[in-house]
């Protein structure tokens, strides 16, 4: 079986950080931000085989994109999706089915709670979807936090007891 991961954006200001998986007969999407039915026609990924949506959060970063691609998805006579999600998903698709004015799509949607790091989501005979939970106190770029938690090693920074060879070295 021939597998691979496919980064559509990488959280810049014009493409939030998503991922596809591709499976022969299948592509799980891995958060569907603003720009990513963008990028999947930039990088000629056919979203036809989608058949799995998995949202980390409930916020634009994560969700901008999925209303959009849902619809084009509908127009396109795609036979459904699988769509697991934060709780509180179900309100905000309730929301914007009045906003879409159209029929109904087929959606299945797993609202989940993530108890513990390592839930599993989704398992089936080839793989396993399990969460990771990465709590902050509040958010911020991940390079922002790599600089708080270690100033010296971040951006291919040299660790504590090197100099980069570019400087002198200093006398103290």
């Amino acid at each position: 079986m021939r597998a691979y991961a496919e980064w559509l954006g990488c959280g810049s200001s014009d493409a939030s950080a998503s991922v596809v998986f591709h499976f022969e007969e299948r592509r799980l999407l891995f958060n569907c931000g603003e720009g990513t039915q963008r990028l999947c026609n930039e990088y000629k990924v056919r979203m036809g085989k989608l058949s799995h949506i998995f949202l980390s959060q409930i916020d634009a970063q994560t969700c901008a994109g999925f209303l959009g691609l849902m619809l084009s998805l509908a127009d396109a006579g795609h036979p459904g999706l699988l769509l697991f999600a934060p709780k509180g998903i179900e309100k905000v698709l309730h929301v914007s089915k009045r906003f879409a004015g159209r029929p109904e799509y087929p959606l299945q949607v797993h609202e989940i709670e993530v108890q513990e790091t390592l839930d599993m989501l989704y398992a089936d005979a080839q793989l396993e979807v399990h969460a990771l939970t990465w709590l902050l106190e509040e958010r911020l770029p991940r390079s922002l936090i790599t600089k708080l938690e270690n100033p010296k090693r971040h951006c291919g920074a040299q660790r504590e007891d090197e100099t980069p060879q570019s400087l002198p070295r200093s006398s103290p």
